[in-house]
Formats: C-alpha cells, sequence, structure tokens
C-alpha cells in the first residue's frame, strides 16, 4: 500500500509517506461496522525543519458499504 500526501488548494510537491505491504497486524475487524486499518508512517511536512524522523501512526476505517465499493472497483464494476 503506498500513502502519498500533497497540497489540495495549491500547485505543490507531494510525498510517499508510506509505501509498504499491509500485514494482518495493520488490520482490525470493527465487527459489522466494517474493517481498520492502520499504519505507522512519516510525517506530512517535507520541509527540513519539521522533518524530525517521528512516526506517526495513521487509522482508516471502512465500513461495510465501502468495502463493497472497493470490491466492485477491483471486480471492474463501474
Amino acid at each position: 500500500m503506498r500513502i502519498i500526501v500533497g497540497p489540495a488548494k495549491r500547485v505543490g510537491n507531494s510525498i510517499a509517506i508510506f509505501d509498504e505491504g499491509l500485514l494482518n497486524g495493520n488490520i482490525t475487524k470493527n465487527g459489522l461496522a466494517g474493517v481498520t486499518f492502520s499504519v505507522d508512517a512519516g510525517g506530512l511536512y517535507p520541509k527540513t525543519r519539521y522533518r524530525d524522523g517521528a512516526k506517526y501512526r495513521y487509522a482508516i476505517t471502512l465500513s461495510a458499504e465501502d468495502l463493497t465499493l472497493l470490491g466492485q472497483c477491483v471486480a471492474g464494476a463501474p
């Protein structure tokens, strides 16, 4: 999985903050609520003064409907 972060409202550079495969430890099933995956990745600010080498935990929760939509996209459905 690759996570790329860039400016939303202006032209600027993007930076890859995560570029690894997901492991079972990254994924948590939330019952009927869906799935959460979390990764430890670098910070969002590419400027040197903000880059202290710290890692941050990012978590994204997908509902059952989100997962269905992703499955349809992978299968080629519009």
